[in-house]
């Protein structure tokens, strides 16, 4: 009776062979158009632009809303504000004193500077220009 059972299952196997060969194909057929859907992703978010510096890491990063302008700052005073866009660099300024906190104007015209010393510098991004400065009282 075993025997019977074990031969029937053998030969249901035996009958679907070609049924399993071509799902080896098809899984074949999958992983190679997983495979190139994964590359054409990798190939999206690959960055387009490196920003490399001699200063070393960055201490700080700011991107405008609309992602066009990146400012880095370096050293916790060497700004550098990239055009994503076009992958240039469009303005280089020290920011003149140690920086904790950076942000850029949704347009992108705009940079303000958080200093460690209690300075908020509001500055004019293509060339560094103060727009207004503030130093915050800490004897209150």
């Amino acid at each position: 009776m075993r025997t019977g059972i074990l031969g029937l299952a053998i030969l249901g196997f035996a009958g679907c062979g070609p049924a399993f060969g071509q799902s080896g194909v098809l899984r074949g057929e999958s992983e190679a158009i997983t495979g190139a859907i994964e590359n054409q992703i990798r190939e999206a978010v690959r960055p387009a632009l490196r920003v490399l510096h001699a200063a070393g890491p960055a201490s700080a990063l700011a991107l405008s809303h609309k992602g066009r302008l990146l400012a880095i700052l370096y050293n916790d005073q060497d700004l550098r504000l990239w055009d994503l866009k076009a992958g240039a660099e469009e303005a280089h300024y020290s920011a003149g004193e140690a920086v904790r906190a950076l942000a850029v104007s949704a347009d992108g015209r705009v940079v303000a500077l958080g200093g460690q010393g209690g300075m908020l510098s509001v500055l004019n991004a293509a060339n560094g220009a103060p727009y207004l400065r503030v130093h915050a009282d800490r004897s209150a």
